[in-house]
């Protein structure tokens, strides 16, 4: 794995093997209810909002990460 990835990082933050694989479990289970939410936040505000839509549909076709992030924040 990456130095950089989750996993990497979950293992040089805990005391021990098993504190990184609770870590891990956790953000796993804890993470996906959060994560639905947000994107259930941003896709009601996008619908709602037709200029924030059409500049993620800007970002979006034109492979434009940063400016679709910026959009997605704002949301």
């Amino acid at each position: 794995p990456s130095p950089d990835s989750v996993f990497e990082r979950a293992l040089k933050a805990a005391a021990t093997p098993e504190d990184a694989h609770l870590l891990l479990l956790e953000l796993t289970v804890g993470g996906t209810e959060t994560t639905s939410r947000a994107l259930a936040n941003v896709v009601d505000v996008l619908l709602g909002d037709a200029a924030a839509m059409k500049a993620a549909r800007a970002a979006a076709a034109s492979a434009d990460d940063a400016g679709l992030d910026a959009v997605i924040h704002e949301c």
